[in-house]
């Protein structure tokens, strides 16, 4: 009997004694009203979340908004929301009988508004570097943090997850991070342990203030007619606020790279269409351990892998504008009028300071596979919704056929609408030309300013709130159909 009293007398010794807050908090999911934050605990330990408001905190010195966490887990996660944009929140942690500081971030801004926020990426290896790094991106209080994949060198490795958590938490307490996977994180079951992500946790899309973050996983299947291919395509067309100003996306490995990996071709014969028809406007990735900013049609590709890994070499190319094998990090602030950047190394000088307005007005691509684009805005509506047709020049005097379907599929509205020729910079006079450009898979640069048809539709009273299909048809029998969503 006194062996057994002591067996759990030692036993809750150790519970007590290792228990508790295993990594973190930190912050994910930024949003207008919130954001999750998440950390790591024992798996016996309950947790408790508190939290207020910088007036009540001032106030009173409390936090005075709870909440338990008590699922049988290694990992924590709760979303604090209800706040208005621009709120200062304070939070503290609890697991077993381990007490986190109290911290402190701030809602995401109003749609639209300016944000100001940090790029950088490849974090793996040298934990020093990546600690230094994060110490002076800190310096900047960026509202939130994109970082462009490989966090750790072995996703295995608890020892790398500790590193990875330890060095960032300067600014993970404040700062949400928005998060690609990368070739390290592979098998991204165990990342997904640790970030709590919005949609399937592997690609997603967050609309800060003016601008528009999508996160991609590049070590799934991405290729025309896959199920990220076709999520990317949608929320390029269907599911960017009117508000956003600028498109940025988030991957590991860029279609531009002149270093050690080089250029991801199937991300260039893939993606890069989309990027070009919808207006993305910055392509940030990593996996080449340097800097590197390539123009190339328009929009800007920069590959941030200097955040801790060893550096490779990058001689640059064709449609390299600035390269340097350097441990960096980019501060950007952008607003409606425009995103600049500036990237520093890690001794914080500058490496290159620019503005996108720096650059020739963005003429938008539209691919061999799109003969036919159809843009639809606002999405979603309230009086009236813009239907803006682009014909590469096929369909030029032609009359196509516009109909709105409901869920149920019955039409409930229709039009008919002629074409216009389409304002192409290259000149481009004649039907067969078009075609020829076709069949050897060039693209074309339409000016997507000028439409070949517009049309506004706007419903009448008897029409109710809820998701549309436009259908545009064409003599030839070509369909495309866009999803709207109206709302009274």
């Amino acid at each position: 009997m006194r062996y057994r009293i002591l067996f759990f007398v030692l036993l809750a010794y150790f519970i007590t004694s290792f228990g508790g807050i295993t990594y973190g908090p930190y912050l994910t999911c930024p949003t207008t009203d919130g954001a999750t934050v998440q950390f790591g605990k024992e798996l016996w330990d309950d947790a408790e979340i508190y939290w207020a408001d910088s007036m009540t905190y001032a106030t009173s010195g409390t936090l005075p908004n709870s909440a338990d966490i008590t699922e049988i887990d290694t990992r924590a996660f709760y979303t604090i929301t209800g706040y208005a944009p621009s709120t200062r929140i304070y939070y503290r942690v609890v697991a077993g009988s381990d007490e986190s500081p109290v911290y402190n971030f701030r809602t995401m801004p109003e749609l639209g508004d300016s944000v100001h926020f940090c790029a950088y990426g490849d974090t793996r290896t040298n934990e020093a570097i990546h600690t230094d790094i994060c110490q002076k991106i800190a310096q900047h209080n960026p509202l939130f943090v994109i970082h462009s994949g490989d966090l750790i060198a072995d996703a295995w490795s608890t020892d790398d997850w500790d590193g990875y958590f330890d060095a960032t938490d300067t600014i993970s307490h404040y700062s949400p991070f928005i998060t690609a996977i990368g070739n390290h994180e592979i098998p991204y079951d165990i990342y997904k342990i640790y970030f709590k992500l919005p949609g399937n946790e592997e690609w997603y899309a967050l609309h800060l203030g003016c601008v528009s973050v999508i996160s991609l996983n590049l070590y799934t299947d991405y290729t025309s007619g896959n199920s990220q291919y076709n999520w990317l395509e949608a929320t390029l067309a269907d599911s960017i606020p009117t508000s956003t100003r600028w498109i940025i996306i988030n991957e590991h490995e860029s279609p531009y790279s002149t270093s050690n990996h080089g250029s991801n071709i199937t991300v260039r014969e893939h993606l890069k269409p989309l990027y070009d028809a919808y207006g993305v406007d910055v392509v940030f990735a990593g996996h080449d351990h340097c800097y590197e900013h390539s123009y190339v049609d328009g929009i800007h590709y920069i590959v941030t892998g200097g955040g801790g890994a060893p550096l490779y070499s990058v001689p640059g190319g064709e449609y390299t504008i600035c390269c340097e094998s350097v441990h960096h990090f980019i501060i950007l602030d952008a607003d409606t009028a425009d995103l600049c950047l500036t990237v520093f190394r890690q001794d914080e000088t500058i490496l290159e300071e620019f503005c996108l307005s720096d650059f020739p007005v963005r003429v938008p691509i539209i691919p061999i596979s799109l003969t036919l684009y159809v843009k639809t805005y606002p999405n979603p509506f309230n009086s009236s919704c813009n239907i803006d047709i682009f014909d590469v020049g096929i369909y030029s005097g032609s009359k196509l056929n516009v109909k709105i379907f409901d869920l149920y599929g019955k039409k409930i509205w229709a039009t008919k609408v002629k074409i216009n020729p389409p304002q192409d910079i290259e000149e481009i006079s004649t039907v067969a030309e078009i075609k020829a450009r076709l069949k050897n898979k060039d693209d074309h640069r339409i000016d997507t300013s000028r439409p070949s048809a517009e049309i506004i539709w706007r419903p009448d009273q008897k029409i109710c709130s809820g998701v549309y299909f436009v259908r545009v048809e064409t003599p030839d029998k070509t369909q495309i159909t866009k999803r709207i969503i109206y709302l009274k």
